[in-house]
């Protein structure tokens, strides 16, 4: 016998063998079947499928040795309807040395087709487990030696408990609703807390701002009486493409770290996954060829990005860019003309390499080089920080 399992490569010599030029369309209709295997005698060039199918009826059976012969009766007359008149068929019990077997013979008749088909099956452990033998067309009646002789041939190892399995089932059920109840507290908890977090960052906008308005309105009067602020440090930093560049690999890669751990993680599960396929080495190829086009990607927006924004800086009458910072504000100008920013506007506070990045959205900073500064680093960070906490 050559036993060509149902999820066989496509490749498998075996299909070709038994006679299957197409094992990618035949194993779709296996699927269907619910075959397992397919047994193939070659002297007799005889192909027997074995099927394993579960449902409703064969598992309120679930042994058929175990039921009566009344409701043996009962399950064997529900076994098959004829379709139509074109359709005959026969049922009766077969005798194994384990457990009851049935067999059921079907014969269909159209103008150019006559189909036999042989079933022997039987009841185990809640599933239909069955050999199924096809012919058309045949010149004298079906030989049934092969599919009988592995029908005798067929020993069960392992009979389960009915009682046990139902209640595994319920446990199972149990289970999992109470996996769907903490997942769905979990998902109103978290819409709860998302709504309690949209409340508060609304009233912190508000918040911020009305603070806004208000610092604005006090420079506007102090203007106005000509106050002058004192400088209590200054930081002098040259927008070259270097520190440009730095920025821009900062933002897309570190600024973003749990995206890229993220990212990572599914690559590793995607290999774990492809590891247990059929097509563990083609899928490895595709997934590390995605992952470097995708890194090359990155790096090219980077680059892009990197260009974008010297552009802005070209037409500047200076490269050097000037921070000052005061009691309840810093300023930026050199490369532009002098704007007012209260520390209440920078978001984060980020530091790469040699430089120090004041974030006053999601991405858009000021980049301070630490060379630039007039006095001790350690000291203008500790105010800023102080100022932004």
């Amino acid at each position: 016998t050559i036993v060509v399992p149902a999820d066989a490569s496509n490749y498998d010599e075996r299909w070709t063998q038994i006679g299957i030029m197409n094992p990618k369309e035949e194993k779709e209709t296996l699927e269907t079947m619910g075959v397992q295997a397919i047994l193939y005698d070659p002297a007799s060039k005889t192909s027997v499928k074995l099927i394993q199918k579960r449902s409703t009826k064969s598992a309120e059976v679930f042994n058929l040795s175990q039921i009566s012969e009344a409701e043996r009766e009962e399950f064997l007359t529900s076994l098959f309807t004829a379709s139509d008149e074109n359709t005959s068929y026969e049922i009766e019990a077969y005798d194994h040395p384990e457990l009851p077997f049935f067999r059921l013979k079907i014969e269909a008749r159209s103008e150019t087709v006559r189909a036999t088909e042989v079933i022997y099956g039987t009841v185990v452990n809640g599933a239909l487990i069955s050999f199924d033998l096809y012919q058309e067309n045949l010149s004298k009646p079906l030989d049934e030696s092969y599919i009988k002789a592995l029908v005798a041939g067929t020993h069960f190892t392992e009979f389960l408990d009915k009682a046990e399995v139902e209640k595994q089932e319920r446990q199972a059920m149990l289970t999992l609703g109470i996996v769907i109840a903490v997942l769905v507290v979990a998902i109103a908890a978290w819409v709860m807390i998302s709504s309690r977090r949209k409340k508060r960052l609304t009233a912190a906008r508000k918040e911020k701002s009305a603070r806004l308005a208000e610092f604005y309105r006090e420079q506007k009067q102090r203007e106005e009486q000509n106050i002058k602020d004192p400088v209590l440090y200054t930081n002098r930093s040259v927008y070259n493409e270097e520190l440009i560049k730095n920025f821009c690999i900062y933002d897309a890669v570190f600024h973003r770290i749990k995206l890229w751990i993220t990212t990572v993680i599914v690559y590793i599960l995607l290999l774990a996954l492809l590891n247990n396929s059929s097509q563990s080495f083609l899928g490895f190829i595709v997934v590390t060829i995605v992952g470097f086009f995708f890194l090359l990607y990155q790096g090219i927006q980077i680059d892009k990005t990197t260009k974008k924004m010297m552009k802005t800086y070209e037409h500047s009458k200076s490269k050097e860019a000037i921070i000052q910072f005061y009691e309840d504000y810093f300023t930026l100008s050199g490369i532009q003309s002098t704007i007012k920013n209260p520390y209440m506007q920078v978001t984060e506070y980020r530091e790469y390499k040699n430089y120090i990045y004041l974030y006053l959205g999601s991405d858009r900073a000021i980049y301070l080089d630490k060379n630039g500064f007039d006095q001790d680093v350690a000291e203008v960070k500790k105010f800023i920080l102080n100022k932004i906490k």
